[in-house]
C-alpha cells in the first residue's frame, strides 16, 4: 500500500474523531467521558504521526536522491563518453 493513501486512511478518523467530540461535546462531558475521547484521539494522532514522519522521510529521501551531483549536471553523460583515443588503442 502506498504511503500517501495510507496517509489518507489514518488522516480521516483523526478528523471524525475530532469533529464527533466537538459536535457532542455536552454530551461527553454530561457523561464523563473525556479521557476515553482524549485516549482515543491520541492514538489516532499517533499513528497518524507515524505514517506522516515516514511519508515526509520519504519525500526527503527522494528528494535528496534526484538532487545528487550526478543527476543534477546536464553534462554528467558526455563526461562518460569523452575517452581519448589513444587510451582505447591497441598495440
Amino acid at each position: 500500500m502506498s504511503i500517501k493513501r495510507e496517509m489518507s486512511n489514518t488522516k480521516a478518523p483523526l478528523f471524525s474523531t475530532f469533529g464527533d467530540a466537538l459536535g457532542g461535546l455536552v454530551s461527553v462531558r454530561a457523561y464523563g467521558a473525556e479521557q476515553m475521547f482524549r485516549d482515543e484521539a491520541l492514538q489516532r494522532v499517533d499513528r497518524y504521526l507515524r505514517t506522516a514522519v515516514s511519508f515526509y522521510n520519504l519525500n526527503r529521501w527522494c528528494n535528496v536522491r534526484c538532487a545528487s551531483p550526478s543527476t543534477s549536471s546536464p553534462h554528467a553523460p558526455s563526461r562518460l563518453t569523452l575517452i581519448p583515443s589513444q587510451s582505447l588503442a591497441c598495440s
